[in-house]
């Protein structure tokens, strides 16, 4: 038995045009283009980044004018002194170390006075070392002020300006201390 096909709804194609896209209209895609993952992220990392930081204020240059080269000198002799004396207590320290070995049966006793004599030590060689490089760097400022005197640069009998700075907060406490400045309320 062979049955009849019944005739089935279809779509007319006559009455509406074929349309080719079934999305948003092309007019609302070229307001906006989609951001892809990346560019999403990244503009997500950009708002949460701080602002950037003001430029810094430019610095003035210091006044070298009313300085002394025999002061600058004088303060040159004095770190030499130091370091001089630094160092003839490095080695003096060194020296009785060797001279005075610690034996002692307990290991704590031990390790304290190795630990004593390696900062005796090294102390000494570092307020040599630092009173030394800044007594190089005075004797080279007074070359430098010499020199700038000679050219007619500076002028060592002028009034010595010196560069305004915000006292510390120790410094605040001493002036508070000894009525140096008013409170401030």
């Amino acid at each position: 038995m062979i049955r009849a096909r019944r005739p089935q709804v279809r779509f007319s194609r006559e009455l509406e045009p074929t349309r080719t896209s079934f999305g948003t209209t092309t007019a609302a895609v070229k307001e906006k283009p989609k951001l892809t993952q990346n560019e999403q992220l990244l503009a997500e990392i950009r708002a949460l980044q701080p602002p950037a930081p003001p430029p810094r204020p430019e610095r003035e240059p210091i006044d070298l004018n009313g300085i002394k080269p025999t002061d600058l000198l004088i303060g040159a002799g004095t770190y030499a002194l130091v370091s001089y004396i630094a160092w003839q207590g490095c080695v003096g320290s060194t020296e009785w170390f060797e001279a005075h070995p610690q034996e002692s049966s307990f290991y704590v006793v031990q390790r304290i006075s190795s630990i004593a004599r390696v900062v005796v030590i090294a102390m000494c060689a570092l307020g040599s070392g630092i009173t030394g490089i800044a007594s190089a760097g005075q004797a080279a400022l007074a070359v430098q002020v010499t020199i700038a005197i000679s050219r007619g640069e500076l002028d060592p009998d002028a009034e010595r300006r010196m560069p305004k700075r915000r006292m510390t907060s120790v410094e605040t406490l001493f002036s508070y201390m000894t009525g140096g400045s008013k409170r401030r309320e």
